[in-house]
């Protein structure tokens, strides 16, 4: 399974309860990243991608216990330790700027970095990507 996350400078994932910012390019290229199999999320996430072209969709609050391998997890103003277990590959974008943040994640030990590359958003002048893989024990 991937999770896909998005974190500002200080690791911030949310406020509040909150997501901290939205993207549509950076929403088309989940979809696109996530089209070989069920992209889940939970419904209030979901709406970010209203208009885009992604049919692998499933959007149910338990989502993350619903999650397989092979699954995409969008995660948003939930803590995606739990989801680590199930995960073998996670995929941190970073909004390049300090939002209010509650809630924090890092990339915890056991993941290795294996690439990085920069885009332009619509709300972003740069969005970086970071894509890891769970190391073998």
């Amino acid at each position: 399974m991937t999770i896909f996350l998005c974190l500002d400078d200080a690791d911030g994932l949310a406020f509040n309860r909150r997501r901290q910012s939205r993207d549509r390019v950076l929403c088309e290229r989940i979809a696109a990243l996530s089209k070989s199999g069920v992209l889940r999320m939970n419904t209030r996430t979901s709406a970010l991608f209203d208009g885009i072209n992604a049919p692998n969709i499933c959007a149910e609050d338990d989502y993350a216990e619903k999650a397989a391998k092979g699954d995409f997890c969008f995660v948003e103003c939930a803590d995606p330790a739990p989801l680590l277990k199930k995960a073998d590959r996670l995929t941190v974008f970073r909004w390049n700027r300090r939002y209010p943040a509650d809630l924090h994640f890092s990339v915890p030990d056991g993941w290795r970095k294996t690439g990085e590359n920069e885009f332009e958003g619509t709300s972003h002048p740069v969005i970086t990507q970071e894509d890891y893989v769970k190391c073998e024990n």
